[in-house]
């Protein structure tokens, strides 16, 4: 877990050292993913208030931190491989954006009224708003899909980092309502997870500033 940890950091430092430009991305993308971690131990009654100091600490600094270099590398990549091939519409409205919130009140719903476990609900959240990006957008379709590729790649690597000497640890992020499948060792649901965050994440930046191919 620490060498994963010290990996991630590094190869952010390089990139945000390197590239001023995209630090606004990086940030907004690790904030987006910070969700896939937090949820669920905040929705558990005196989670938090059963840790030590020394859980605490090894919490935040290895599952948060290292939940929100994954989302910052991942918008990072995606805005350096395809940043180039759009331009920005002059007349735009993000008035449209506010569909998306669709996908967030189901998918909440389905969870808190306890219709399915957590994992579920956010697959079904994030599938409906990358199914609602694609009707609006149909353009971004195989940045989603290259977005979905990537994130799932470097998800690939960062689980094989973290477990690497673990044979107890079976997922990163979530623990209850996993089937237990898995594809090539990886937790089918944590990878469906990955690859619907990436397809959504990845092009909405697009979307919300109205980017357009060349």
């Amino acid at each position: 877990m620490a060498y994963a940890v010290t990996l991630l950091i590094i190869v952010s430092v390089t990139i945000l050292i390197r590239n001023r430009k995209i630090r606004k991305h990086y940030v907004l993308g690790g904030l987006c993913a910070l969700p896939l971690v937090i949820i669920d131990p905040l929705l558990r009654t005196g989670y938090f208030e059963q840790l030590t100091t020394a859980q605490l600490y090894q919490y935040f600094l290895t599952q948060a931190l290292t939940v929100f270099m994954f989302g910052g590398l991942s918008a990072v990549l995606y805005e350096l491989v395809f940043s180039t091939h759009f331009t920005k519409q002059r007349s735009s409205t993000r008035q449209h954006l506010s569909v998306f919130l669709i996908g967030l009140v189901i998918g909440m719903s389905l969870f808190l009224f306890g219709v399915v476990p957590l994992v579920t609900a956010v697959i079904v959240g994030l599938a409906i708003n990358v199914v609602l990006l694609m009707l609006l957008r149909s353009d971004l379709f195989w940045d989603a899909t290259f977005s979905a590729i990537g994130t799932g790649l470097l998800y690939a690597v960062l689980f094989s980092l973290i477990t690497h000497g673990s044979g107890s640890l079976t997922s990163l992020w979530f623990t209850e309502g996993l089937s237990g499948a898995t594809v090539a060792g990886l937790p089918l649901e944590e990878l469906i997870v990955v690859a619907l965050f990436g397809a959504f994440f990845g092009p909405i930046y697009s979307a919300a500033k109205s980017l357009y191919e060349r």
